[in-house]
């Protein structure tokens, strides 16, 4: 199943018209679906984003070889000079602004797309510090709730650049503005979600039994928390993703017996640095 997220329904009509979706609810959010395309419409902002992802993935199974994905797609604001109104952006890596916490997605393929970072931020009118490339008010949010139903694998940021914010324009932007960029990259949009959806279909399972036999008897061994075993899980993904092969340095923990919490946390970040590195 494919579960794309819009702030706006400015940024959703040109893909409800390209997959010829139907409106099925409209409330609490208005959702458009197809046979294999479900669209969410969340409003604007980090608690609308996140409430409408939970919505839309409620119903999935967690299954690290599932074929679903899930896209939060919509406009940005640019804030480094190499980027232009129009420009359709990858994002590599999304930060929340306020919390200070990052969030990497997991590109396995070339699509050909520029790549980017963003920062999510709550108030667009409020003073705040260009941490990374690019700036929206969702895709923190959206991200975060996603990584509860999905790995990182199955979750994509995919923005269009909309306004120019380091020249500190106050214009706003208007509806036919905003459809108007999104019908200029539909045929690229479409071909994104194409391209993802039959690599995830074709490619073998990212995870054999023997890959979660491995993360299980490392967690064991270090006594993991909940939440560090599906950091470990989402970061060996990562890593044979990107390597096509299994990390077996992590066998090297196996007869690591750490004395308390703090000495976990230390050997658990040099795992994580390991695998994303």
């Amino acid at each position: 199943m494919i579960n794309i997220l819009c702030a706006l329904r400015a940024e959703a009509e040109e893909i409800i018209k390209k997959y010829r979706l139907k409106k099925i609810h409209d409330k609490p959010f208005e959702i458009f679906i197809s046979n294999d395309v479900r669209l969410i419409i969340s409003g604007i902002g980090k608690v609308n984003a996140a409430g409408a992802t939970a919505f839309i993935l409620s119903d999935l199974d967690i299954d690290f070889n599932s074929t679903d994905i899930f896209i939060n797609f919509g406009i940005c604001g640019a804030l480094q000079k190499e980027y232009v109104v129009g420009e359709l952006i990858l994002c590599n890596k999304v930060l929340d602004y306020e919390m200070r916490k990052s969030f990497f997605t997991d590109i396995l393929i070339d699509y050909g797309l520029y790549e980017a970072s963003i920062q999510t931020i709550n108030n667009l009118d409020e003073q705040y510090d260009f941490l990374e490339d690019l700036v929206d008010m969702e895709a923190s949010a959206a991200f975060k709730m996603a990584s509860k139903f999905l790995y990182t694998h199955q979750i994509y940021v995919l923005k269009i650049v909309s306004d120019l914010v380091y020249e500190k324009s106050n214009e706003r932007i208007s509806r036919g503005f905003v459809k108007n960029l999104v019908k200029n990259k539909i045929e690229t949009i479409i071909n994104f979600v194409d391209v993802t959806e039959s690599f995830l279909k074709n490619n073998p399972p990212f995870f054999q039994r023997e890959d979660l036999e491995l993360i299980e008897e490392v967690s064991n061994s270090l006594k993991l928390t909940f939440s560090q075993q599906e950091q470990l899980k989402n970061a060996y993904c990562f890593y044979k993703s990107h390597n096509r092969c299994e990390p077996a340095f992590l066998k090297d923990y196996l007869i690591i017996k750490p004395e308390n919490s703090k000495e976990r946390n230390v050997i658990f970040d040099q795992i994580k640095h390991q695998l994303y590195s």
